[in-house]
């Protein structure tokens, strides 16, 4: 039977939704500091990703700031989600990319400089390392269950404005994939472009000075020679870093998958 309420008073999916591998009652040993909801400013952000994608944000802060309330509004006058406004949650652009035909390409030659200089410029002491030191170019796809096609149709024609909810943390691949059969139809599986965009709008979602952040999945995409492996971000130290690693089905307190919806 699918709860009432499909996410809890933390803005967690209810893991009750599905039958694979989570993680049912958190420990939080692994979060996100929630400090961070009092820095987010929505202005900073518009000018961060403007800055950074350039001439690939066509509109202004007021249609910015429109868009974002019209999805606001959505999910609040929905009592069974509503709950989701509890977790932490950022808005983004995403950039317009018209010689889009790879989603690999893109994360090689516009997400990870774009992000490089954002990180480094807010946090001149520290890093964003890529570790994936091959050619992503033709080697990931995006997963069926994602939902993913919706966002990546756009990508050559306008600009996505979206909001990105952590409420999936400690979810397997597969929980992951399922969870969000049992959702309305206008959310999707976090993949590289929401979450690229998110950082570089806000570099420090997952700067921590105590305990520890988590590693965030891009939820929709998997490496086509090993559909096991995955690709995240996660701070390492003061750092941050782009990597790929197996998950092997499997659910951990540290691995997060998120969810976002676009206007």
């Amino acid at each position: 039977m699918i709860p009432a309420k499909l996410f809890d008073q933390f803005g967690r999916c209810s893991p009750e939704l599905t039958s694979k591998e989570v993680i049912k009652k958190s420990r939080k040993y692994f979060y996100i500091d929630e400090a961070i909801r009092k820095n987010l400013d929505e202005l900073e952000i518009f000018k961060n990703l403007k800055n950074y994608y350039d001439d690939q944000i066509n509109i202004d802060y007021e249609e910015f700031i429109k868009r974002l309330s019209k999805l606001k509004n959505k999910v609040e006058q929905d009592s069974s989600i509503n709950n989701i406004n509890n977790s932490i949650n950022l808005p983004f652009i995403l950039p317009i990319i018209k010689d889009h035909t790879d989603v690999g390409k893109d994360i090689d030659r516009l997400l990870i400089p774009q992000l490089g200089k954002s990180f480094k410029n807010k946090f001149p002491d520290y890093d964003f390392v890529n570790h994936c030191k091959v050619n992503l170019e033709g080697n990931i796809s995006v997963t069926k269950e994602s939902r993913y096609d919706g966002i990546i149709e756009n990508l050559k024609t306008k600009n996505s404005v979206g909001i990105l909810y952590l409420s999936l943390n400690e979810f397997s691949f597969p929980a992951a994939e399922n969870v969000i059969t049992k959702l309305p139809e206008y959310f999707y599986l976090t993949g590289p472009y929401e979450l690229f965009s998110a950082l570089i709008g806000f570099p420090g979602l997952l700067l921590r000075n105590e305990k520890y952040p988590p590693l965030i999945w891009m939820s929709s995409i998997k490496d086509n020679t090993n559909p096991n492996i995955g690709y995240f971000i996660e701070p390492y130290g003061y750092n941050l870093t782009f990597n790929k690693r197996p998950h092997f089905n499997q659910a951990a307190e540290y691995w997060w998958h998120s969810l976002s919806i676009v206007d």
